[in-house]
């Protein structure tokens, strides 16, 4: 019970910090662009960013509506896996809630490409606490992935079929 308040606490703490991101969000994209300067592409990236977010998205309602569709994203994914894994033993709505986003985000450190190894790894390590077992943590994983990567061929699909704007449309940056 007691890791089960500290990995609430750490969710919490990512979410403030997300907030706070979002709040100022060009700067530090500027930052770190200037950081990964050497990293070309992976600067630029940074700073297109960046300009969104002080363009198109430097309204309150514009971000605040980005970050609800966002948040709602993650809730329908995270759902998925509960609907899933609710009847294994020892998954909780606390497991998949509160545990799989700390192991999410925590994949996303630049350790190893794509967070392979790193994000099966995680979900380990923060599930256990939580009260399931390592080979239905693993398990988690593997269906987080399959349906993230269901998703993205959704999205090439739906790329690869539709129609091209015509060239008399408005100029999109980047």
């Amino acid at each position: 019970d007691q890791v089960r308040n500290e990995l609430l606490l750490v969710s919490l703490g990512l979410a403030g910090a997300l907030i706070a991101v979002l709040v100022v969000a060009p700067a530090p994209l500027r930052w770190a662009a200037r950081g990964l300067a050497r990293f070309e592409r992976a600067a630029r990236a940074l700073v297109r960013t960046a300009d969104a977010l002080a363009g198109p998205l430097s309204s309150w309602p514009a971000r605040s509506e980005t970050f609800a569709w966002s948040l709602a994203y993650q809730l329908v994914s995270l759902t998925i896996l509960y609907a899933v894994a609710s009847h294994w033993p020892g998954v909780s709505w606390s497991a998949i809630y509160l545990g799989v986003p700390i192991a999410l985000i925590l994949s996303t450190l630049p350790i190893t490409i794509g967070g392979l190894g790193l994000r099966e790894g995680l979900f380990v390590a923060v599930l256990v606490p939580f009260g399931v077992s390592p080979e239905r943590a693993l398990a988690l994983s593997i269906i987080w992935l399959a349906s993230s990567l269901l998703a993205a061929l959704t999205g090439l699909l739906i790329l690869l079929t539709t129609p091209s704007p015509s060239s008399a449309g408005p100029d999109l940056p980047g």
